[in-house]
């Protein structure tokens, strides 16, 4: 596994030594020692059902046996379906719902992202709610289980937005993290849960940092990304070769022990139980 890592030499793999020396300083604690570190936890989010995420990623993820949560816009999936044939417009940008049901097979839960991708806290309550359900029935019914996890389109949301929002999910997934603090699950709010952004000026090295510190600090890391090119990244895209670096640190990490991968729902449950 360590040479999968280091191959060819890698930025993430200098963080991989730092790795080393925390897991002999866990070893080097007395046997049930109060000052073990729990487990970190890493959730790899993906956003609005795009087509790369399927072509480019997933298979990456089987690779690595990577759980996780993919928030689908309903409509973009419908879409997606009417013009597949075609190939041509939305068939191209978006999964269908056979690609979507291929994700669930490999692991990951499938979330809202609303029906149509709209900015929720500018409309009234009569169509954040008709957003929130129509896309809960259309995953209930292409996928046969009603979505869990809720993220509102760009991050944007009000109080009204929240509280339809809850009424119909167990959590509300951010676009980002302001404070840097990341997710704490023994305090977790189910209805502010945070999430960094990996977007294309964002180094794999930096990704994997940021997984050995939710080690460190026994802390619940939420990565979030969009779509996947094989190089030159634009706007709201990762190169599909960085993203084989994040995930082949993590993985090394978690055969470490010292993180493991859970979908969104996996984790919000775990809080519920034990808090």
């Amino acid at each position: 596994m360590l040479a999968r890592i280091i191959g060819p030499a890698t930025g993430a793999a200098v963080f991989l030594f730092s790795a080393f020396a925390l897991q002999a300083e866990d070893r080097a604690a007395p046997s049930g020692a109060e000052t073990a570190r729990p487990p970190g936890v890493v959730t790899f989010t993906f956003d609005d059902g795009l087509r790369s995420q399927y072509d480019l990623a997933l298979p990456l993820l089987v690779d690595y046996g990577v759980p996780g949560t993919l928030f689908v816009v309903s409509d973009f999936a419908d879409t997606a379906d009417a013009a597949s044939g075609l190939k041509t417009g939305k068939a191209q940008v978006f999964m269908t719902w056979d690609e979507i049901r291929a994700y669930q097979a490999a692991g990951w839960e499938i979330g809202s992202h609303s029906a149509t991708h709209p900015h929720l806290s500018e409309h009234a309550p009569d169509r954040i709610t008709a957003e929130i359900e129509t896309a809960a029935q259309r995953i209930a019914e292409e996928t046969g289980r009603r979505p869990a996890a809720f993220a509102p389109p760009y991050g944007d949301f009000d109080a009204r937005s929240l509280e339809i929002a809850m009424r119909r999910h167990s959590s509300h997934v951010l676009a980002w993290d302001e404070t840097g603090t990341g997710n704490r699950i023994a305090s977790l709010d189910p209805a502010r849960i945070v999430r960094l952004e990996v977007g294309s000026d964002m180094a794999p090295e930096i990704a994997c940092a940021e997984v050995l510190r939710a080690a460190r600090e026994g802390r619940w890391l939420v990565l979030m990304f969009h779509g996947f090119v094989e190089e030159d990244p634009g706007s709201y895209e990762y190169a599909t070769g960085d993203f084989a670096e994040i995930l082949a640190c993590a993985d090394y990490l978690r055969d470490a022990g010292l993180v493991r991968f859970a979908t969104v729902t996996d984790v919000v449950e775990e809080a519920a139980a034990t808090n």
